[in-house]
């Protein structure tokens, strides 16, 4: 697995979680993001993405367990 390196930006707070925008350093991509839940989202969807190319996943990805599947 390749390293990601990302940008964080933290432009505030509401209902006790950021807000904010994270940057792949790669200028590839660029999303925002409303909670530290969906930045979780974001970061594991990146480092998933790249397992996936060097071998299919065996267990449930963030996706289905937040799904309950």
């Amino acid at each position: 697995m390749g390293k990601q390196i990302f940008i964080l930006e933290v432009n505030g707070t509401r209902n006790e979680s950021w807000q904010g925008t994270l940057k792949w350093v790669d200028g590839h991509r660029k999303e925002s993001f409303r909670s530290m839940l969906e930045l979780l989202h974001l970061i594991d969807s990146a480092v998933g993405a790249q397992e996936e190319e060097s071998h299919p996943r065996q267990e449930p990805g963030w996706k289905e367990l937040m799904k309950g599947g």
